[in-house]
């Protein structure tokens, strides 16, 4: 089974210098790092633009995740990377997601990093980004075991008149995984980092569940609480199980007056 990955944390900070192409005083940049999913940055214009992020010093990562985006399925993104602003090298160019794009370039070591979309929005709309995350993937150290559901969680409201017609209105939807891990007393420690780095149920992270760039999500850990369970047959050291549910953020839907 693979080992998948995640990001804890944002090395983008409120103190990190962020420079974009345009900008809508509605939907301002702080909404790239505020962990909130469904608060977006949004450019003024539907063709994309820059995004220009100085760490203040030398930074390294191996993760960008741009979430909750609405760039079209013909759109670009452009990794540029290093030491001077505006930054010339290109680390990647990751292939267009729907939803969410996710970065695995090799690993960096600089203090800017530039990000440059071309879109095509329809007339009317503009290019937005829900969150923007650059950090250190950090990998499981053993695989998902067999029996994960790989589901999708769905809301809504389903009522019948009093002569029978159905009425059926959907409120949200989102990915929900449900996984299992059996690990050593050894491994333990690395799990228990994974909890905390995360707060528990408390905060958001990207995770990865192939740690392959495929496929990137925005999540929170639906339990609280971290009770691995040591099985009960004999083993010369203890083995213990591990499950947990996943719960995607919301993408939230705009109210227009």
């Amino acid at each position: 089974m693979p080992r998948p990955s995640y990001m804890a944390g944002n090395l983008i900070q409120s103190s990190s210098g962020i420079i974009v192409s345009t900008e809508d005083v509605a939907f301002p940049k702080g909404n790239l790092l505020d962990a909130d999913y469904s608060n977006p940055f949004r450019f003024t214009v539907g063709t994309g633009g820059d995004i220009e992020i100085d760490f203040l010093t030398s930074v390294i990562f191996d993760g960008i995740f741009i979430g909750n985006h609405n760039l079209v399925s013909s759109a670009t993104v452009t990794l540029k990377a290093g030491n001077s602003p505006s930054p010339s090298t290109v680390i990647d160019t990751p292939a267009w997601k729907e939803k969410n794009i996710i970065s695995t370039p090799s690993s960096q070591s600089a203090r800017f990093l530039r990000i440059e979309m071309t879109d095509n929005q329809p007339v009317g709309f503009t290019s937005e980004i829900g969150e923007l995350v650059v950090e250190v993937r950090v990998v499981f150290p053993r695989g998902i075991r067999f029996g994960f559901r790989p589901g999708i969680n769905q809301e809504a409201i389903i009522e019948r008149t009093n002569r029978g017609k159905r009425y059926a209105l959907q409120l949200f939807e989102q990915e929900q995984r449900d996984y299992r891990f059996r690990f050593p007393e050894s491994e333990r420690s690395q799990f228990l980092a994974f909890w905390k780095a995360v707060n528990g149920s408390i905060n958001p992270f990207v995770w990865m569940e192939n740690n392959d760039g495929d496929e990137g999500l925005y999540v929170s850990i639906q339990q609280p609480g971290f009770f691995p369970k040591e099985l009960a047959e004999p083993a010369t050291d203890p083995v213990f199980d591990w499950g947990f549910t996943l719960v995607e953020e919301s993408i939230g839907a705009e109210i227009l007056l």
